[in-house]
């Protein structure tokens, strides 16, 4: 007899979720972003603070990726979740002290990242039929790996953390069609991921000289921490 009423509760509630699942409105949104700035820190893991300071600055990251929103009709908030992909490279000749001699040399540095964003947002009451603004926040999941090559050769990312934290943001929307809406949005971001790389081989020729390369893990840090700028268009799904 037991069994019997777990069952019709089970269903009952089954019922109910499905129904309240079957009202929810749903939005995909395809976005292009902007970060201002990142950092790639050399030494995180040393005793001298000096050296735990020095980093490699990369600024104006683009990149791009989607958005899922789920929100119920008779609610002014609704749940985000935000997936995109940056990279970022540099090529530029650098004094480069892994190597044995330590010199000049053409170097191609920079990271690639996913982030992967749960946000609450609220509508303000402001504006109009067609203009509304949100504000929310939320944690996330941060996936990067450092891009390094000293001449031609490749130090390969090894293993990295996931780096996790919180965020806030803003924005603004306008209604250009009833399944159509142009979406605004900043937001502000500082987690940190660590990444280990290692050279594809011992040695590399530049100028007709032998370059030693260093034989051991590097370990580096990333550090997401500027202005997110995003542009999407956000499109109902049925």
């Amino acid at each position: 007899m037991r069994w019997v009423w777990i069952i019709a509760l089970g269903v009952c509630v089954g019922e109910r979720t499905l129904a309240q699942w079957e009202t929810l409105k749903l939005s995909l949104v395809l976005r292009g972003s902007y970060t201002t700035t990142s950092k790639v820190f050399y030494n995180p893991d040393s005793p001298s603070p000096t050296l735990r300071a020095q980093h490699l600055p990369l600024e104006d990251i683009y990149g791009y990726g989607f958005e899922l929103r789920i929100q119920r009709p008779e609610d002014s908030y609704f749940l985000a979740i935000t997936v995109d992909f940056l990279s970022k490279s540099l090529n530029q000749d650098q004094f480069i002290a892994l190597t044995n001699p330590p010199r000049f040399l053409p170097v191609m540095e920079g990271i690639r990242s996913i982030p992967v964003e749960l946000s609450l947002r609220t509508y303000v009451p402001l504006g109009s039929e067609n203009f509304h603004l949100f504000m929310g926040g939320g944690i996330g999941m941060y996936f990067a790996e450092r891009v390094l090559r000293v001449v031609d050769a490749d130090a390969k990312p090894q293993r990295s953390s996931v780096g996790y934290g919180i965020h806030v943001e803003s924005g603004l929307e306008y209604q250009l069609h009833p399944a159509v809406r142009i979406n605004l949005e900043m937001r502000f971001r500082d987690p940190e991921i660590r990444t280990v790389n290692r050279f594809d081989r011992e040695t590399t020729v530049h100028e007709g000289s032998i370059v030693l390369l260093p034989k051991g893990d590097i370990a580096t840090k990333v550090n997401l921490d500027g202005l997110n700028f995003g542009l999407g268009v956000i499109l109902s799904i049925p």
